[in-house]
């Protein structure tokens, strides 16, 4: 990965749709072309911007291509420490946001996991579900290496579960997808209580 760029903190509309016109033209040419073969040049004109605002976003397009995470752990971990006491609520907050991506970006999604440049998606995103995860549950028990496999446990179970979800077979909107999650991972818990006695 090239040397991390310090992207523009600024929430102006007109950086938040610069940075979004390129993501959405990188999962095209992906999606078309394949990693490798995407370059800077190719995705600012198919968003429109000249290279110099590219490269006042991103160092290079694996920066762009895990940004969106970036952002999402953010939004993720504010839900985490706002949730009021209700474990796990942040799993709603990313099955709203993988929704409102809509069916054609969640297409192209899942046909860059079975790319190698899939692989580096995939792995930023069970690292950034590990961090927020270690979040929940460092309120439920004392590190330990217990504690670490259980995190990780229930981050892979859930790259899973939404690589089901995203297929849109199952029905399940966000909320029930939430709730099924937070069923299944309330059972993995109590045993961290019970290792930390």
């Amino acid at each position: 990965m090239g040397a991390v760029v310090s992207a523009p903190s600024s929430t102006d509309r007109r950086v938040l749709r610069t940075r979004l016109a390129l993501r959405k033209a990188l999962l095209s040419a992906i999606a078309e072309q394949g990693w490798e073969a995407v370059s800077v040049r190719d995705l600012c004109a198919r968003a429109g911007v000249g290279r110099s605002t590219f490269y006042t976003h991103f160092a290079d397009k694996e920066e762009l291509l895990l940004s969106g995470l970036d952002d999402l752990q953010v939004e993720l971990q504010r839900a985490v420490a706002q949730n009021g006491g209700k474990p796990l609520a942040f799993v709603q907050l990313m099955t709203e946001h993988v929704q409102a991506h809509g069916r054609d970006e969640m297409l192209r999604l899942r046909a860059l996991l079975g790319k190698p440049s899939g692989q580096v998606v995939l792995t930023r995103l069970t690292e950034m579900l590990v961090e927020v995860l270690d979040d929940e549950v460092a309120a439920l028990a004392v590190a330990s290496p217990q504690r670490d496999a259980a995190v990780r446990y229930l981050a892979g179970a859930l790259v899973e579960l939404f690589s089901w979800w995203s297929k849109g077979r199952s029905g399940l909107s966000p909320a029930e997808l939430g709730d099924l999650y937070r069923r299944l991972a309330m059972s993995t818990l109590p045993e961290l209580k019970r290792r930390e006695k």
